[in-house]
């Protein structure tokens, strides 16, 4: 039985299921724009902007750590698969787990280490020296990558290894979009 969705209701999921790469994609046009008429500012009119540095910290920021959901969730992230590969289905299936326990612990902690920092941020109310913009909002993006990476990783993971839907590789989806 088919489910004929709102075609508004499914361009909203779109975007909301999206916004990671939206908001990473504004803060690369941002920095590009920045970085691009800094230069111009500063070679061609001898007026370098005192801003620049600034923006483009918070601009890297946000663009690193909002993308990196997106990039565990497409499964685009480093990873050397030579020995897992060459191992059985069910040792195979047990190292994917352990690694996917250990990053779950590595996120888990880098997320409260972060959410600290932004938390004394806050308390603080420590500013930026040029634009008097507060520092959390610099770092804000360290504790919503966290959890962006853990919620990915874990939707991937579960299809993986229990619901047998989606694959571990690029390769193997391309072979299964082939077929």
């Amino acid at each position: 039985m088919e489910h004929n969705q709102n075609p508004k209701r499914q361009t909203l999921l779109t975007i909301v299921g999206n916004l990671d790469i939206i908001i990473s994609g504004l803060a690369l046009v941002a920095l590009v724009l920045i970085t691009f008429l800094g230069v111009i500012a500063r070679r061609v009119f001898n007026s370098p902007f005192a801003w620049q540095e600034e923006m483009q910290v918070f601009c890297t920021l946000w663009l690193v750590f909002i993308a990196s959901g997106a990039v565990f969730r497409t499964i685009d992230h480093i990873s050397i698969e030579l020995v897992v590969d060459a191992l059985g289905e069910k040792l195979k299936w047990a190292v994917e787990l352990f690694v996917y326990l250990v990053v779950m612990a590595t996120l888990a902690f880098t997320l409260y280490r972060s959410y600290l920092l932004v938390a004394q941020l806050y308390e603080t109310e420590r500013l930026t020296n040029i634009l008097k913009i507060p520092y959390y909002l610099a770092y804000i993006p360290f504790p919503i990558g966290c959890v962006l990476m853990m919620v990915s990783d874990t939707v991937v993971t579960v299809r993986r290894l229990f619901l047998k839907r989606g694959s571990s590789t690029k390769e193997e989806e391309a072979e299964t979009d082939a077929s």
